[in-house]
Protein backbone atom coordinates (compact mmCIF):
# COMPACT_ATOMS: atom_id res chain seq x y z
CA UNK A 1 0.00 0.00 0.00
CA UNK A 2 1.58 3.24 -1.10
CA UNK A 3 1.47 6.19 1.24
CA UNK A 4 2.62 8.64 -1.38
CA UNK A 5 -0.57 8.99 -3.35
CA UNK A 6 0.69 11.58 -5.82
CA UNK A 7 3.60 9.48 -7.05
CA UNK A 8 1.32 7.76 -9.52
CA UNK A 9 0.44 10.89 -11.41
CA UNK A 10 3.42 13.13 -10.90
CA UNK A 11 3.04 16.54 -9.26
CA UNK A 12 -0.33 18.23 -9.05
CA UNK A 13 0.28 21.96 -8.70
CA UNK A 14 -3.09 22.67 -7.11
CA UNK A 15 -3.69 19.65 -4.87
CA UNK A 16 -1.02 20.24 -2.22
CA UNK A 17 -1.98 23.92 -1.68
CA UNK A 18 -5.63 22.86 -1.49
CA UNK A 19 -4.85 20.25 1.16
CA UNK A 20 -2.67 22.77 3.00
CA UNK A 21 -5.56 25.25 3.01
CA UNK A 22 -8.02 22.68 4.30
CA UNK A 23 -5.45 21.59 6.87
CA UNK A 24 -6.02 24.85 8.71
CA UNK A 25 -9.48 23.60 9.67
CA UNK A 26 -8.59 21.98 13.00
CA UNK A 27 -12.13 20.78 13.67
CA UNK A 28 -12.36 18.58 10.59
CA UNK A 29 -8.87 17.23 11.24
CA UNK A 30 -9.99 15.94 14.62
CA UNK A 31 -13.16 14.48 13.10
CA UNK A 32 -11.09 12.69 10.46
CA UNK A 33 -8.65 11.49 13.12
CA UNK A 34 -11.44 10.08 15.31
CA UNK A 35 -12.97 8.27 12.34
CA UNK A 36 -9.72 6.61 11.27
CA UNK A 37 -8.81 5.71 14.88
CA UNK A 38 -11.73 3.29 15.29
CA UNK A 39 -9.99 0.41 13.42
CA UNK A 40 -6.95 0.64 15.70
CA UNK A 41 -9.09 0.38 18.83
CA UNK A 42 -10.93 -2.64 17.41
CA UNK A 43 -7.71 -4.33 16.29
CA UNK A 44 -6.13 -3.96 19.72
CA UNK A 45 -9.23 -5.48 21.31
CA UNK A 46 -9.32 -8.51 19.01
CA UNK A 47 -5.57 -9.09 19.29
CA UNK A 48 -5.58 -8.97 23.09
CA UNK A 49 -8.89 -10.83 23.55
CA UNK A 50 -6.86 -14.04 23.23
CA UNK A 51 -5.67 -13.43 26.79
CA UNK A 52 -9.26 -13.55 28.10
CA UNK A 53 -10.75 -16.35 25.98
CA UNK A 54 -7.96 -18.69 27.12
CA UNK A 55 -7.69 -19.68 30.79
CA UNK A 56 -4.93 -21.58 32.52
CA UNK A 57 -7.56 -23.60 34.42
CA UNK A 58 -6.65 -26.77 36.35
CA UNK A 59 -7.61 -29.91 34.46
CA UNK A 60 -7.46 -33.67 34.98
CA UNK A 61 -8.63 -36.86 33.32
CA UNK A 62 -12.38 -37.37 33.44
CA UNK A 63 -13.33 -40.50 35.43
CA UNK A 64 -17.08 -41.00 34.77
CA UNK A 65 -17.53 -43.64 37.51
CA UNK A 66 -16.12 -41.34 40.20
CA UNK A 67 -18.12 -38.34 38.99
CA UNK A 68 -21.35 -40.38 38.99
CA UNK A 69 -20.56 -41.46 42.56
CA UNK A 70 -20.38 -37.75 43.54
CA UNK A 71 -16.69 -37.67 44.35
CA UNK A 72 -15.33 -34.12 44.57
CA UNK A 73 -12.86 -32.85 42.01
CA UNK A 74 -10.15 -32.76 44.66
CA UNK A 75 -10.81 -36.41 45.58
CA UNK A 76 -10.79 -37.50 41.93
CA UNK A 77 -7.48 -35.79 41.31
CA UNK A 78 -5.91 -37.14 44.49
CA UNK A 79 -6.96 -40.67 43.63
CA UNK A 80 -6.33 -40.81 39.87
CA UNK A 81 -3.37 -38.55 39.11
CA UNK A 82 -0.04 -40.44 39.01
CA UNK A 83 2.55 -39.59 41.64
CA UNK A 84 5.20 -38.73 39.04
CA UNK A 85 3.12 -35.89 37.56
CA UNK A 86 5.01 -32.62 38.15
CA UNK A 87 2.06 -30.27 37.79
CA UNK A 88 -0.88 -31.68 39.76
CA UNK A 89 -3.17 -28.93 38.39
CA UNK A 90 -2.51 -29.83 34.75
CA UNK A 91 -2.54 -33.60 34.46
CA UNK A 92 -2.74 -35.47 31.16
CA UNK A 93 -2.53 -39.04 32.53
CA UNK A 94 -4.32 -41.21 35.12
CA UNK A 95 -4.01 -44.48 37.01
CA UNK A 96 -6.00 -47.26 35.37
CA UNK A 97 -7.71 -48.51 38.57
CA UNK A 98 -10.94 -50.50 38.39
CA UNK A 99 -13.05 -47.43 39.09
CA UNK A 100 -16.33 -49.30 38.62
CA UNK A 101 -15.58 -51.33 41.77
CA UNK A 102 -13.90 -48.55 43.74
CA UNK A 103 -16.37 -45.70 43.14
CA UNK A 104 -19.19 -47.03 45.40
CA UNK A 105 -16.76 -47.45 48.32
CA UNK A 106 -16.26 -43.73 48.73
CA UNK A 107 -12.96 -41.87 48.81
CA UNK A 108 -11.62 -43.01 52.19
CA UNK A 109 -12.45 -46.71 51.79
CA UNK A 110 -11.24 -46.78 48.21
CA UNK A 111 -7.97 -45.13 49.29
CA UNK A 112 -7.52 -47.77 51.98
CA UNK A 113 -8.35 -50.57 49.54
CA UNK A 114 -5.58 -49.62 47.10
CA UNK A 115 -2.98 -48.57 49.67
CA UNK A 116 -1.30 -51.98 49.67
CA UNK A 117 -1.89 -52.77 45.99
CA UNK A 118 0.74 -52.25 43.31
CA UNK A 119 0.25 -49.25 41.10
CA UNK A 120 -1.67 -49.96 37.86
CA UNK A 121 -0.61 -48.82 34.41
CA UNK A 122 -0.70 -45.14 33.54
CA UNK A 123 -2.87 -44.12 30.58
CA UNK A 124 -3.38 -40.93 28.58
CA UNK A 125 -6.62 -39.06 29.18
CA UNK A 126 -9.49 -39.84 26.84
CA UNK A 127 -11.38 -36.78 28.06
CA UNK A 128 -10.60 -34.02 30.52
CA UNK A 129 -12.47 -32.14 33.23
CA UNK A 130 -11.76 -28.48 34.04
CA UNK A 131 -12.01 -26.55 37.29
CA UNK A 132 -14.01 -23.50 36.17
CA UNK A 133 -16.83 -21.44 37.65
CA UNK A 134 -18.89 -22.02 34.50
CA UNK A 135 -18.65 -25.03 32.16
CA UNK A 136 -16.86 -24.29 28.88
CA UNK A 137 -15.99 -20.76 29.97
CA UNK A 138 -12.77 -20.86 27.92
CA UNK A 139 -11.84 -22.19 24.50
CA UNK A 140 -9.59 -24.81 26.16
CA UNK A 141 -12.45 -26.40 28.07
CA UNK A 142 -14.89 -26.15 25.16
CA UNK A 143 -12.60 -27.80 22.62
CA UNK A 144 -10.20 -29.66 24.95
CA UNK A 145 -7.16 -27.62 23.89
CA UNK A 146 -4.73 -29.04 26.46
CA UNK A 147 -2.14 -31.82 26.69
CA UNK A 148 -1.55 -33.35 23.25
CA UNK A 149 -3.84 -30.70 21.73
CA UNK A 150 -2.35 -27.81 23.68
CA UNK A 151 -0.59 -26.41 20.62
CA UNK A 152 -3.99 -25.65 19.07
CA UNK A 153 -4.51 -22.90 21.65
CA UNK A 154 -1.53 -21.05 20.17
CA UNK A 155 -2.89 -21.65 16.67
CA UNK A 156 -5.94 -19.52 17.59
CA UNK A 157 -3.74 -16.44 17.89
CA UNK A 158 -1.34 -17.36 15.11
CA UNK A 159 -4.09 -17.65 12.47
CA UNK A 160 -5.24 -14.18 13.51
CA UNK A 161 -1.72 -12.83 12.93
CA UNK A 162 -1.56 -14.72 9.63
CA UNK A 163 -4.84 -13.06 8.67
CA UNK A 164 -3.32 -9.64 9.36
CA UNK A 165 -0.37 -10.57 7.17
CA UNK A 166 -2.67 -11.64 4.33
CA UNK A 167 -5.06 -8.72 4.73
CA UNK A 168 -2.30 -6.13 4.51
CA UNK A 169 -1.23 -7.52 1.13
CA UNK A 170 -4.71 -8.10 -0.32
CA UNK A 171 -6.27 -4.81 0.71
CA UNK A 172 -3.06 -2.90 -0.04
CA UNK A 173 -3.24 -3.99 -3.69
CA UNK A 174 -7.03 -3.57 -3.72
CA UNK A 175 -6.90 0.00 -2.40
CA UNK A 176 -4.33 1.02 -5.01
CA UNK A 177 -6.51 -0.41 -7.77
CA UNK A 178 -10.08 0.39 -6.65
CA UNK A 179 -9.69 3.18 -4.12
CA UNK A 180 -9.09 3.65 -0.42
CA UNK A 181 -12.71 4.01 0.63
CA UNK A 182 -13.96 0.99 -1.30
CA UNK A 183 -11.15 -1.09 0.16
CA UNK A 184 -12.01 0.18 3.64
CA UNK A 185 -15.72 -0.55 3.18
CA UNK A 186 -15.17 -4.12 2.00
CA UNK A 187 -12.80 -4.81 4.89
CA UNK A 188 -15.26 -3.22 7.34
CA UNK A 189 -18.11 -5.42 6.13
CA UNK A 190 -15.91 -8.48 6.47
CA UNK A 191 -15.13 -7.33 10.02
CA UNK A 192 -18.82 -6.82 10.82
CA UNK A 193 -19.66 -10.31 9.57
CA UNK A 194 -16.73 -12.24 11.05
CA UNK A 195 -16.89 -10.90 14.62
CA UNK A 196 -20.59 -11.71 15.25
CA UNK A 197 -20.19 -15.07 13.47
CA UNK A 198 -17.43 -16.12 15.88
CA UNK A 199 -19.97 -15.98 18.73
CA UNK A 200 -22.16 -18.69 17.27
CA UNK A 201 -19.58 -21.11 15.89
CA UNK A 202 -19.28 -24.44 17.71
CA UNK A 203 -16.76 -26.05 15.36
CA UNK A 204 -13.11 -25.41 16.19
CA UNK A 205 -11.93 -25.33 12.53
CA UNK A 206 -14.67 -22.81 11.71
CA UNK A 207 -13.68 -20.76 14.76
CA UNK A 208 -10.12 -20.66 13.43
CA UNK A 209 -11.49 -19.50 10.08
CA UNK A 210 -13.42 -16.69 11.79
CA UNK A 211 -10.26 -15.59 13.64
CA UNK A 212 -8.34 -15.59 10.37
CA UNK A 213 -11.00 -13.47 8.65
CA UNK A 214 -11.09 -11.04 11.58
CA UNK A 215 -7.32 -10.63 11.14
CA UNK A 216 -7.70 -10.08 7.39
CA UNK A 217 -10.43 -7.49 7.93
CA UNK A 218 -8.55 -5.79 10.77
CA UNK A 219 -5.46 -5.26 8.63
CA UNK A 220 -7.63 -4.00 5.76
CA UNK A 221 -9.44 -1.29 7.73
CA UNK A 222 -6.36 -0.26 9.74
CA UNK A 223 -3.92 0.10 6.85
CA UNK A 224 -6.47 1.79 4.59
CA UNK A 225 -7.55 4.21 7.33
CA UNK A 226 -3.91 5.17 7.86
CA UNK A 227 -3.49 5.77 4.13
CA UNK A 228 -6.57 8.02 3.99
CA UNK A 229 -5.26 10.01 6.95
CA UNK A 230 -1.75 10.39 5.53
CA UNK A 231 -3.01 11.36 2.06
CA UNK A 232 -5.52 13.92 3.36
CA UNK A 233 -3.01 15.77 5.55
CA UNK A 234 0.20 17.57 4.64
CA UNK A 235 3.17 19.06 6.44
CA UNK A 236 3.23 19.24 10.22
CA UNK A 237 -0.34 18.00 10.54
CA UNK A 238 0.50 14.76 8.76
CA UNK A 239 3.46 14.19 11.08
CA UNK A 240 1.46 14.88 14.23
CA UNK A 241 -1.67 12.90 13.46
CA UNK A 242 0.11 9.96 11.83
CA UNK A 243 2.24 9.68 14.97
CA UNK A 244 -0.83 9.88 17.22
CA UNK A 245 -2.55 7.27 15.06
CA UNK A 246 -0.81 4.53 17.06
CA UNK A 247 -2.48 5.71 20.29
CA UNK A 248 -5.64 3.88 19.23
CA UNK A 249 -4.01 0.56 20.11
CA UNK A 250 -3.38 1.27 23.82
CA UNK A 251 -6.89 2.75 24.05
CA UNK A 252 -8.30 -0.57 22.87
CA UNK A 253 -6.14 -2.49 25.33
CA UNK A 254 -7.39 -0.37 28.23
CA UNK A 255 -11.05 -0.79 27.20
CA UNK A 256 -10.94 -4.57 26.78
CA UNK A 257 -10.43 -5.53 30.47
CA UNK A 258 -13.65 -3.69 31.39
CA UNK A 259 -15.67 -5.96 29.10
CA UNK A 260 -13.71 -9.05 30.15
CA UNK A 261 -14.24 -8.40 33.86
CA UNK A 262 -18.02 -8.61 33.52
CA UNK A 263 -17.97 -11.62 31.19
CA UNK A 264 -18.58 -15.06 32.70
CA UNK A 265 -17.56 -17.07 29.64
CA UNK A 266 -15.53 -16.43 26.53
CA UNK A 267 -18.69 -16.41 24.41
CA UNK A 268 -20.21 -13.76 26.67
CA UNK A 269 -17.12 -11.60 26.13
CA UNK A 270 -17.34 -12.04 22.37
CA UNK A 271 -21.02 -11.08 22.53
CA UNK A 272 -20.26 -7.92 24.52
CA UNK A 273 -17.58 -6.90 22.02
CA UNK A 274 -19.75 -7.44 18.95
CA UNK A 275 -21.64 -4.09 19.01
CA UNK A 276 -18.34 -2.17 18.98
CA UNK A 277 -17.49 -3.39 15.49
CA UNK A 278 -20.57 -1.68 14.05
CA UNK A 279 -18.91 1.68 14.74
CA UNK A 280 -17.31 1.00 11.37
CA UNK A 281 -20.68 1.74 9.75
CA UNK A 282 -20.10 5.37 10.69
CA UNK A 283 -16.70 5.24 9.00
CA UNK A 284 -18.17 3.67 5.85
CA UNK A 285 -20.70 6.48 5.71
CA UNK A 286 -18.55 9.49 6.61
CA UNK A 287 -14.98 8.72 5.53
CA UNK A 288 -14.10 10.43 2.23
CA UNK A 289 -12.08 8.95 -0.58
CA UNK A 290 -8.45 10.04 -0.73
CA UNK A 291 -8.23 13.08 -3.04
CA UNK A 292 -4.71 12.06 -4.03
CA UNK A 293 -5.91 8.69 -5.27
CA UNK A 294 -8.82 10.32 -7.11
CA UNK A 295 -6.50 12.77 -8.85
CA UNK A 296 -4.22 9.89 -9.81
CA UNK A 297 -7.26 8.21 -11.40
CA UNK A 298 -8.24 11.45 -13.24
CA UNK A 299 -11.49 11.61 -11.24
CA UNK A 300 -11.18 15.32 -10.55
CA UNK A 301 -14.85 16.02 -9.81
CA UNK A 302 -14.81 13.40 -7.05
CA UNK A 303 -11.56 14.81 -5.69
CA UNK A 304 -13.31 18.18 -5.56
CA UNK A 305 -16.20 16.60 -3.64
CA UNK A 306 -13.76 15.05 -1.16
CA UNK A 307 -12.22 18.46 -0.52
CA UNK A 308 -15.66 20.01 -0.12
CA UNK A 309 -16.43 17.34 2.50
CA UNK A 310 -13.52 18.64 4.52
CA UNK A 311 -14.34 22.32 4.00
CA UNK A 312 -17.69 23.40 2.55
CA UNK A 313 -16.30 26.88 1.90
CA UNK A 314 -13.41 25.61 -0.23
CA UNK A 315 -13.18 27.27 -3.64
CA UNK A 316 -10.92 26.31 -6.58
CA UNK A 317 -8.15 28.68 -7.68
CA UNK A 318 -8.94 31.38 -10.21
CA UNK A 319 -9.59 29.97 -13.67
CA UNK A 320 -10.30 26.48 -12.35
CA UNK A 321 -13.49 24.54 -11.67
CA UNK A 322 -14.40 21.20 -10.15
CA UNK A 323 -13.67 19.45 -13.46
CA UNK A 324 -10.26 20.85 -14.38
CA UNK A 325 -9.02 21.87 -10.92
CA UNK A 326 -6.44 19.10 -10.77
CA UNK A 327 -5.81 18.46 -14.45
CA UNK A 328 -2.28 17.47 -15.40
CA UNK A 329 -2.61 16.98 -19.17
CA UNK A 330 1.04 16.27 -19.88
CA UNK A 331 1.22 13.32 -17.48
CA UNK A 332 0.37 9.86 -18.67
CA UNK A 333 -0.61 7.44 -15.94
CA UNK A 334 0.91 3.99 -16.20
CA UNK A 335 -1.70 1.25 -15.81
CA UNK A 336 -0.52 -2.11 -14.52
CA UNK A 337 -2.35 -5.37 -13.94
CA UNK A 338 -2.23 -6.81 -10.42
CA UNK A 339 0.23 -9.52 -11.48
CA UNK A 340 2.51 -6.88 -13.00
CA UNK A 341 2.40 -4.90 -9.75
CA UNK A 342 3.19 -8.10 -7.86
CA UNK A 343 6.09 -8.83 -10.21
CA UNK A 344 7.54 -5.37 -9.64
CA UNK A 345 7.22 -5.81 -5.88
CA UNK A 346 9.08 -9.14 -6.03
CA UNK A 347 11.77 -7.53 -8.18
CA UNK A 348 12.25 -4.70 -5.67
CA UNK A 349 12.35 -7.21 -2.81
CA UNK A 350 15.01 -9.40 -4.40
CA UNK A 351 17.12 -6.33 -5.17
CA UNK A 352 17.52 -5.84 -1.40
CA UNK A 353 19.68 -8.98 -1.37
CA UNK A 354 21.61 -8.50 -4.61
CA UNK A 355 23.84 -5.78 -3.15
CA UNK A 356 26.00 -6.74 -0.15
CA UNK A 357 25.55 -3.40 1.62
CA UNK A 358 21.77 -3.47 1.19
CA UNK A 359 21.74 -7.11 2.27
CA UNK A 360 23.43 -6.24 5.57
CA UNK A 361 21.02 -3.38 6.20
CA UNK A 362 18.05 -5.56 5.29
CA UNK A 363 19.03 -8.39 7.65
CA UNK A 364 19.60 -5.98 10.55
CA UNK A 365 16.30 -4.24 9.83
CA UNK A 366 14.38 -7.52 9.60
CA UNK A 367 15.94 -8.73 12.84
CA UNK A 368 14.82 -5.54 14.55
CA UNK A 369 11.26 -5.82 13.26
CA UNK A 370 10.96 -9.52 14.09
CA UNK A 371 12.45 -9.30 17.59
CA UNK A 372 10.43 -6.20 18.52
CA UNK A 373 7.19 -7.89 17.46
CA UNK A 374 8.11 -11.13 19.23
CA UNK A 375 8.83 -9.25 22.46
CA UNK A 376 5.71 -7.09 22.13
CA UNK A 377 3.26 -9.96 21.69
CA UNK A 378 5.04 -12.37 24.03
CA UNK A 379 4.80 -9.88 26.89
CA UNK A 380 1.11 -9.35 26.08
CA UNK A 381 0.42 -13.08 26.39
CA UNK A 382 2.54 -13.64 29.53
CA UNK A 383 0.10 -12.50 32.21
CA UNK A 384 -0.76 -16.05 33.30
CA UNK A 385 2.91 -17.04 33.34
CA UNK A 386 3.68 -14.14 35.69
CA UNK A 387 0.70 -15.14 37.88
CA UNK A 388 -0.63 -11.61 37.38
CA UNK A 389 -4.20 -10.36 37.50
CA UNK A 390 -4.85 -10.44 33.76
CA UNK A 391 -7.36 -7.56 33.84
CA UNK A 392 -4.92 -5.20 35.52
CA UNK A 393 -1.98 -6.55 33.53
CA UNK A 394 -3.52 -5.88 30.10
CA UNK A 395 -4.81 -2.45 31.17
CA UNK A 396 -1.33 -1.51 32.42
CA UNK A 397 0.19 -2.74 29.15
CA UNK A 398 -2.10 -0.35 27.29
CA UNK A 399 -1.32 2.56 29.61
CA UNK A 400 2.43 1.98 29.41
CA UNK A 401 2.28 1.70 25.63
CA UNK A 402 0.50 5.06 25.35
CA UNK A 403 3.34 6.77 27.22
CA UNK A 404 5.92 4.81 25.21
CA UNK A 405 4.68 6.43 21.99
CA UNK A 406 5.53 9.85 23.41
CA UNK A 407 9.07 8.96 24.49
CA UNK A 408 10.81 8.76 21.06
CA UNK A 409 10.16 12.40 20.18
CA UNK A 410 12.01 13.45 23.35
CA UNK A 411 14.87 10.96 23.03
CA UNK A 412 15.40 11.59 19.31
CA UNK A 413 15.78 15.31 19.98
CA UNK A 414 18.75 14.49 22.23
CA UNK A 415 20.46 11.57 20.50
CA UNK A 416 20.69 9.81 17.15
CA UNK A 417 18.42 7.09 15.79
CA UNK A 418 20.61 4.05 16.32
CA UNK A 419 21.74 5.15 19.79
CA UNK A 420 18.15 5.56 20.98
CA UNK A 421 17.13 2.21 19.48
CA UNK A 422 20.09 0.41 21.03
CA UNK A 423 19.55 2.08 24.41
CA UNK A 424 15.86 1.14 24.51
CA UNK A 425 16.54 -2.43 23.40
CA UNK A 426 19.18 -2.86 26.10
CA UNK A 427 16.74 -1.49 28.70
CA UNK A 428 14.12 -3.94 27.47
CA UNK A 429 16.59 -6.82 27.54
CA UNK A 430 17.87 -6.11 31.04
CA UNK A 431 14.33 -5.68 32.39
CA UNK A 432 13.22 -9.02 31.00
CA UNK A 433 16.33 -10.92 32.06
CA UNK A 434 15.93 -9.52 35.58
CA UNK A 435 13.09 -12.01 36.12
CA UNK A 436 15.87 -14.49 36.96
CA UNK A 437 16.49 -12.76 40.29
CA UNK A 438 12.84 -12.90 41.38
CA UNK A 439 10.93 -15.77 42.90
CA UNK A 440 7.71 -16.83 41.16
CA UNK A 441 5.68 -15.47 44.09
CA UNK A 442 7.09 -11.94 43.67
CA UNK A 443 4.42 -11.05 41.12
CA UNK A 444 4.60 -7.27 41.56
CA UNK A 445 8.34 -7.15 40.84
CA UNK A 446 8.00 -9.48 37.85
CA UNK A 447 5.15 -7.44 36.35
CA UNK A 448 7.09 -4.21 36.90
CA UNK A 449 10.07 -5.65 35.02
CA UNK A 450 7.77 -6.82 32.22
CA UNK A 451 6.17 -3.37 31.93
CA UNK A 452 9.59 -1.70 31.70
CA UNK A 453 10.39 -4.11 28.89
CA UNK A 454 7.05 -3.36 27.25
CA UNK A 455 7.63 0.41 27.47
CA UNK A 456 11.07 0.18 25.87
CA UNK A 457 9.97 -2.24 23.16
CA UNK A 458 6.92 -0.15 22.20
CA UNK A 459 9.11 2.95 21.93
CA UNK A 460 11.50 1.09 19.60
CA UNK A 461 8.53 0.17 17.40
CA UNK A 462 7.87 3.88 16.85
CA UNK A 463 11.43 4.47 15.70
CA UNK A 464 11.71 1.38 13.49
CA UNK A 465 9.79 2.90 10.57
CA UNK A 466 11.92 6.04 10.76
CA UNK A 467 15.27 4.28 10.90
CA UNK A 468 14.27 1.75 8.21
CA UNK A 469 13.19 4.49 5.82
CA UNK A 470 16.44 6.42 6.35
CA UNK A 471 18.95 3.60 5.82
CA UNK A 472 17.59 2.55 2.40
CA UNK A 473 17.75 4.39 -0.96
CA UNK A 474 14.64 5.95 -2.47
CA UNK A 475 13.98 3.14 -4.96
CA UNK A 476 13.95 0.48 -2.22
CA UNK A 477 12.58 2.55 0.69
CA UNK A 478 8.90 1.58 0.50
CA UNK A 479 9.81 -2.06 -0.15
CA UNK A 480 12.12 -2.14 2.87
CA UNK A 481 9.49 -0.63 5.17
CA UNK A 482 6.69 -2.82 3.81
CA UNK A 483 8.63 -6.08 4.06
CA UNK A 484 9.89 -5.02 7.49
CA UNK A 485 6.29 -4.75 8.67
CA UNK A 486 5.72 -8.25 7.28
CA UNK A 487 8.64 -9.53 9.36
CA UNK A 488 6.89 -8.02 12.37
CA UNK A 489 3.86 -10.16 11.52
CA UNK A 490 6.12 -13.22 11.53
CA UNK A 491 7.06 -12.32 15.10
CA UNK A 492 3.39 -12.07 16.05
CA UNK A 493 2.68 -15.51 14.51
CA UNK A 494 5.51 -17.13 16.47
CA UNK A 495 4.83 -15.37 19.81
CA UNK A 496 1.97 -17.56 21.20
CA UNK A 497 3.90 -20.78 20.46
CA UNK A 498 7.05 -19.24 21.92
CA UNK A 499 5.33 -18.35 25.19
CA UNK A 500 3.20 -21.48 25.63
CA UNK A 501 5.88 -24.04 24.80
CA UNK A 502 8.88 -22.49 26.55
CA UNK A 503 6.94 -21.58 29.70
CA UNK A 504 6.25 -25.29 30.22
CA UNK A 505 10.01 -25.75 30.72
CA UNK A 506 10.20 -22.84 33.16
CA UNK A 507 8.09 -19.73 33.71
CA UNK A 508 11.14 -17.44 33.36
CA UNK A 509 12.60 -18.99 30.19
CA UNK A 510 10.61 -16.92 27.61
CA UNK A 511 11.57 -13.66 29.33
CA UNK A 512 15.26 -14.57 29.55
CA UNK A 513 15.43 -15.54 25.86
CA UNK A 514 13.55 -12.40 24.82
CA UNK A 515 15.93 -10.31 26.90
CA UNK A 516 18.92 -11.92 25.23
CA UNK A 517 17.46 -11.36 21.76
CA UNK A 518 16.82 -7.69 22.57
CA UNK A 519 20.43 -7.12 23.63
CA UNK A 520 21.78 -8.92 20.54
CA UNK A 521 19.52 -6.77 18.34
CA UNK A 522 20.79 -3.64 20.10
CA UNK A 523 24.37 -4.59 19.23
CA UNK A 524 23.37 -5.08 15.59
CA UNK A 525 21.86 -1.60 15.43
CA UNK A 526 25.20 -0.13 16.53
CA UNK A 527 26.70 -1.47 13.28
CA UNK A 528 24.44 0.86 11.26
CA UNK A 529 25.49 4.39 10.24
CA UNK A 530 23.85 7.26 12.10
CA UNK A 531 21.26 9.01 9.90
CA UNK A 532 20.23 11.95 12.08
CA UNK A 533 20.53 15.31 10.26
CA UNK A 534 21.80 13.56 7.13
CA UNK A 535 20.13 13.76 3.70
CA UNK A 536 18.39 10.67 2.36
CA UNK A 537 20.25 9.01 -0.49
CA UNK A 538 18.62 8.06 -3.77
CA UNK A 539 20.72 5.10 -4.95
CA UNK A 540 23.12 2.55 -3.50
CA UNK A 541 25.97 4.35 -5.25
CA UNK A 542 25.31 7.41 -3.07
CA UNK A 543 26.42 5.51 0.06
CA UNK A 544 29.89 6.71 0.99
CA UNK A 545 32.49 4.25 2.38
CA UNK A 546 32.28 5.77 5.87
CA UNK A 547 28.51 5.22 5.89
CA UNK A 548 28.67 1.49 5.22
CA UNK A 549 27.60 -1.10 7.80
CA UNK A 550 30.70 -2.11 9.78
CA UNK A 551 32.09 -2.59 13.28
CA UNK A 552 33.68 0.86 13.06
CA UNK A 553 30.18 2.36 13.21
CA UNK A 554 29.99 1.32 16.87
CA UNK A 555 32.24 4.29 17.64
CA UNK A 556 30.33 6.80 15.49
CA UNK A 557 27.21 8.45 16.89
CA UNK A 558 26.84 11.52 14.69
Amino acid sequence: MTLEGDEKNGNSDDLEPALESIGQKVRWQFILFLLVSAPGVLNAIHISVYVFVTHNSPHWCTIPDLENANWTSSQIRSFSIPENVKDWNHSCTYYNWNYTLLAPLGFDDAKAAVSTASKPEILECKKRSFLEDEPESSIESEWDLVCDQGYLKSVVQSVFALGKFTGAIIFGLFSDKFGRKRSFSYAAWLYMISVPASNFIYSFPLFLLSRYLIGVAGAGVYETAYTILSEFLVGKWRTRFCTLFNISYPVGMMILPLFAYYSVTWRTLQLYLTPLVFVLLLDCWLLPESPKWLVAEKRNAEAWAALKWADHSFQPPSGKNEINIFETPNIRRESLHWYQQFGRTVEKFTFLFTNFELCKRTLISYTGWGVCALVYYSLTFSGDIFAANKYIYIALNGLIEAFAYLAPSILLALWGRKVVCAFLLVCSGIAQMSTLIFHRDQTNYIVTAALIGRFSDSAVFCIMILITSEIFPTAQRNTAVGTGLMMAQVGSVVAPFFVDMLSMQGWYIPSVILGGLSIVTASLFLLLPETKNKPLFNTVDDISPEDRVSFSQCCRYS
